[in-house]
């Protein structure tokens, strides 16, 4: 899904209340066919005229529902069923006509279609991957070394948190590698789960209504990702990968039922959860307090000090990027970069962006 329009929107509670059962099926089930037969079975009293509402859905070599060859193709909502990127199927919505009369579907009828396909194609997504992953290298192997399975900068960050070889073992069960430019966690989508990104880099962003997003943080290796979501039933925010990444699978079950039984691990990852976002709250003072100079200086000093503690801000981050994160158009935000250019703050070179003179970017944040 592109946003959270399904909870801002002027749909009606109805939709809202299937949307939600939705949800709470697909938290359940791993079962495709049981997801297919759910929806077909409860969709129809959604709709204006039920009586008359036909419904398909057709996945890869499988049809569920209704058959459709013989409909009128002007009588016809069809809308494509995407799964990691590539369209695997369709989901197919008609009324059947009565007394030459055609029925049209409204708008908010068009809206819960696409928001619930978009639902629909995230779990989908979810499921392949995890079904498609060969877990010999990461899955645990009895009597073998914990060092063999993971990373030695892995077991040394988890280690902080107190937790044992078996713990370690529970918890990363699920391995899956993500391609650049891939969505890792959708916002709004069903969160049975939350990540830790063990390779690569990640953006994270929230979006509305009509498409606009917000960005508030780069997670780099070693970063739990949507921990927010630990006790909510969706994720709050979108996360895409900047780079290849590794990212591990952690079952909310297994992480509670660890911090239950273990209150070291609790008391460190609590006290993890507040350290870090403590950086989205000092973004959101820069957003509300400062001018567009000042938070363009302190993008770049976030991103260069806190992300890749580099003078040099690689090339994964664009223009565009910065202007996301510093809460502006691209245009404003090329002017100001271009700005510091000529004030020999900063530099374009072949890797990316250099900080030149880091204490005046740091003056600029205060003073702007």
């Amino acid at each position: 899904m592109k946003n959270q329009s399904w909870l801002n929107s002027s749909l009606d509670n109805k939709y809202l209340t299937f949307l939600f059962s939705l949800d709470e099926k697909l938290n359940k089930s791993n079962d495709v066919e049981e997801i297919f037969n759910f929806i077909i079975n409860n969709i129809f009293n959604y709709f204006s005229e039920s009586d008359l509402i036909k419904i398909n859905i057709k996945y890869k070599n499988d049809n569920y529902g209704d058959e459709i060859d013989n409909i009128n193709k002007s009588n016809i909502l069809s809308i494509p069923i995407i799964v990691n990127n590539e369209e695997k199927g369709k989901m197919t919505f008609y009324y059947r006509d009565i007394d030459d009369k055609k029925i049209e579907f409204s708008k908010a009828e068009k809206d819960f279609i696409k928001l619930l396909i978009d639902r629909l194609s995230d779990y989908l997504s979810t499921i392949e991957k995890i079904g498609n992953t060969l877990y010999k290298e990461y899955t645990p192997i009895y009597n073998a070394k914990i060092t063999e399975k993971y990373s030695q900068d892995l077991i040394n960050w988890l280690s902080v948190f107190n937790l044992t070889v078996n713990q370690i073992d529970e918890l990363l069960h699920t391995c899956l590698n993500f391609r650049k430019g891939e969505t890792v966690c959708k916002q709004s989508a069903f969160s049975s789960y939350f990540i830790l990104l063990a390779e690569g880099y990640c953006k994270s962003f929230v979006e509305d209504s009509k498409g606009h997003t917000l960005s508030f943080m780069v997670n780099k290796a070693f970063e739990f990702v949507a921990l927010s979501s630990l006790y909510g039933k969706t994720f709050y925010f979108t996360t895409v990968t900047l780079t290849p990444c590794k990212i591990y699978l952690i079952e909310k079950n297994d992480f509670l039922n660890i911090m239950e039984h273990n209150k070291d691990f609790h008391r460190e990852v609590t006290k993890w959860l507040c350290e870090n976002y403590n950086i989205v709250f000092e973004k959101l003072a820069i957003r509300g307090l400062k001018q567009t100079i000042g938070r363009v200086a302190h993008t770049l000093l976030y991103l260069s000090q806190t992300v890749f503690e580099s003078d040099v801000i690689p090339n994964l981050i664009t223009r565009k990027d910065i202007a996301e994160f510093s809460g502006m158009s691209n245009e404003n935000c090329v002017r100001i970069l271009s700005s510091f250019k000529r004030d020999n703050i900063i530099k374009y070179t072949k890797n990316g962006i250099q900080i030149k003179d880091l204490d005046l970017l740091k003056t600029i944040i205060v003073a702007g």
